[in-house]
């Protein structure tokens, strides 16, 4: 299920980026379908390849760590305006 899934967005998305397209006869088709399968045959052995995916997995960690600092020094350099605490009691007028 998973599958048809990804095959109908991958679809749906195709068929849109052709309706928002200025000049549809342009589009070469032959081109667009060697772009999927180049794109379907990196994608196979980064998901299932063991030491690939675990590769990818540590890289998307580190990113993660780096967003993370990112997020703790906006804060500290922008206060409240990037997610800390107010630095003013706000009053329920209830």
């Amino acid at each position: 299920m998973d599958s048809l899934h990804s095959a109908a967005g991958l679809t749906l998305l195709v068929a849109l980026g052709w309706a928002l397209s200025e000049n549809r006869s342009a589009v070469r088709w032959r081109v667009v379908l060697a772009g999927l399968a180049l794109m379907a045959l990196l994608a196979a052995p980064l998901l299932l390849v063991p030491w690939l995916r675990e590769a990818v997995f540590s890289v998307n960690g580190a990113l993660q760590a780096l967003e993370n600092a990112t997020q703790e020094g906006s804060r500290f350099v922008f206060g409240y305006l990037a997610g800390g605490p107010q630095p003013f009691a706000t009053v329920d007028p209830g």
